[in-house]
C-alpha cells in the first residue's frame, strides 16, 4: 500500500508540474526589438549585459536598465541587429544569472544566448 500512495504522488507532482507556467517569457521579437524578462520580485535593481553592450551593468552609459513590473517580473526592449549574442542578468549589480527561460550560450560562464535574424 505504502509503494501505491508514493507512486500516486510522483505521477500526481509531476502532472501538477506540467500546469505551472513559468514566470517570465524567454526572449522574443516584438515591434521595437526583442523582449527581455527576468523574475526577480525582492531586486531592487536589474540590468542586462552581454555582447551586445560591452557586458555593462551598473550605471554604465550603456547599462541597459530593466522595468519592474508589479509582478516582480523585470522588462526591456532592446533594439539588437541580426546575429547571436550572449548574455546575462546582473540583480542588484552583484549576482550574474543566466536566463532560466531563454537558450544556454553552452560556455563556462553560464551565459545565455539569443539569436537574431
Amino acid at each position: 500500500m505504502k509503494k501505491f500512495i508514493i507512486i500516486l504522488l510522483l505521477i500526481t507532482g509531476c502532472a501538477t508540474l506540467k500546469y505551472i507556467a513559468p514566470r517570465s517569457q524567454k526572449p522574443h521579437k516584438v515591434d521595437m526589438g526583442i523582449l527581455f524578462e527576468y523574475y526577480a520580485p525582492s531586486a531592487q535593481r536589474v540590468t542586462l549585459a552581454g555582447e551586445f553592450n560591452n557586458w555593462e551593468f551598473g550605471n554604465s552609459e550603456k547599462a541597459i536598465q530593466l522595468q519592474k513590473k508589479e509582478d516582480g517580473i523585470w522588462w526591456a526592449v532592446v533594439p539588437l541587429q541580426p546575429g547571436r549574442y550572449k548574455y546575462k542578468f546582473v540583480i542588484d549589480d552583484t549576482k550574474w544569472e543566466g536566463n532560466p527561460n531563454g537558450e544556454s550560450a553552452n560556455d563556462t560562464d553560464g551565459n545565455s544566448l539569443i539569436v537574431v535574424e
